[in-house]
């Protein structure tokens, strides 16, 4: 789960004992540190007490109740694999999250900025703290300790002279049940102590740990999620930063054009850093193509046309949806841009048949170890690239892309004539 964002965009886990009553603020909201700063927030709501129905959006008006009545409830998380919705943000080893239960977990977000005095986080900080609360819980398989998350919060309260009323009232400004906020508090402590115990037992850092552990779990983005991660914008002309959710579009001042010209090869500096941002010269690879045996692609085979690299598995939904996709595409735009699909650590017997069945005609090739996926920052899947003739980046689109949204990007890419 490697998210493209900038790596140092990281919240921080409670790292101070609770004897010393760590300042909740330095992990809820937006502190932003070095490799040990994996952020950890609660996974999208869940049931709380038997009685108390919880709601599945921020928007769904409901009786806050009083939180010295309800005490922070015990919650399970569903395993059962998820329908392909399209309203579905990201699903994690079979647990999905709604768009609905994103917005819930964002107005809670807004909440504990708030009365800590500090700016709410970004979506894509919250989506991607889903994620690896929802990697570590299903790690854990344990028990939420409700009575461990009252303290956590007694004493979160109590750093910033707020009171229950005020959180209570809070809450309810923003029709958020406290079932929901109790089930959310509750999934973000239990994490955070399970990562803490782990990176004491092992000697490693949590973000080291996570890394290890996504390669295990199955992570894939609804079609919402671009339009989420997509929020962080970044500078040259791209189309990360979009204006509507179902059209890519140019950066403000950018035009197709601009992009276009930026695909003409150029005379490049052998020492020019190479990163996952836009703009940036894309990280090389030399990896295996199926099918082909003992012969070897890397970055260079992409150099003077434009390209596609996507990333991908046979066991993603919306790998599978965007497939023909991208077949389709390959026909028509394969004489002026190229398209390579990378499959992630899988077994090469269960990749050939995938592209025999889908006819795909593009080179694919085989990041058995996942260490290109993660040199690229892929934090889930379908996740795709889009370089220009010198293989520098120029946009990143996560989910499954419609027709619409790639013809976009092609057309971005396209050469000036």
């Amino acid at each position: 789960m490697h998210r493209p964002p900038k790596t140092s965009r990281r919240w921080q886990a409670f790292a101070i004992p609770l004897a010393a009553i760590i300042l909740f603020s330095i992990f809820m909201f937006l502190v932003r540190s070095g490799e040990d700063t994996r952020a950890l927030t609660p996974t999208r709501q869940a049931d709380a007490a038997a009685a108390t129905p919880t709601p599945t959006s921020a928007g769904t008006p409901t009786q806050v109740v009083s939180p010295s009545a309800v005490p922070i409830a015990s919650v399970s998380t569903p395993i059962a694999p998820p329908p392909v919705d399209d309203d579905i943000v990201a699903v994690v080893g079979g647990v999905a999250l709604s768009r609905q239960e994103l917005d819930a977990a964002l107005a809670i977000d807004r909440v504990m900025a708030g009365l800590a005095g500090q700016s709410p986080s970004s979506p894509a900080s919250v989506l991607e703290q889903w994620i690896n609360t929802e990697l570590v819980l299903q790690r854990s398989g344990a028990p939420l300790d409700p009575a461990m998350a009252t303290a956590r919060l007694d004493a979160f309260l109590s750093e910033y002279g707020q009171s229950r009323a005020a959180l209570v009232g809070e809450l309810a400004a923003r029709n958020i049940t406290q079932a929901t906020f109790d089930a959310y508090f509750a999934r973000l402590v239990a994490a955070d102590a399970y990562l803490r115990t782990q990176t004491a037992a092992t000697g490693s850092s949590s973000s080291a740990l996570i890394k290890a552990w996504q390669r295990e779990v199955q992570i894939s983005f609804g079609p919402v999620a671009n339009v989420i991660l997509g929020a962080s914008a970044a500078p040259t002309p791209t189309l990360i930063g979009m204006v509507d959710a179902a059209t890519p579009t140019p950066e403000a001042g950018a035009t197709a054009g601009d992009a276009a010209a930026s695909a003409t090869p150029a005379t490049l500096d052998p020492n020019e850093p190479r990163g996952t941002e836009i703009g940036q010269l894309a990280p090389d690879f030399a990896l295996s193509i199926a099918g082909e045996t003992g012969l070897q692609y890397s970055l260079r085979n992409l150099l003077d046309r434009p390209s596609v690299l996507i990333f991908w598995t046979t066991w993603c939904p919306y790998c599978l949806r965007q497939t023909p996709v991208l077949v389709e595409a390959h026909r028509q735009w394969g004489e002026e841009i190229q398209f390579v699909g990378v499959n992630v650590a899988e077994d090469v017997s269960a990749v050939t048949p995938y592209i025999a069945e889908h006819a795909i005609a593009y080179p694919v090739l085989l990041d058995s170890d996942g260490a290109t996926a993660g040199a690229y920052a892929v934090q889930g899947y379908p996740t795709t690239y889009f370089l220009d003739a010198n293989t520098r980046i120029v946009a990143r689109h996560v989910g499954a892309l419609t027709k619409e949204e790639l013809n976009n990007y092609l057309q971005m890419l396209r050469p000036v004539e």
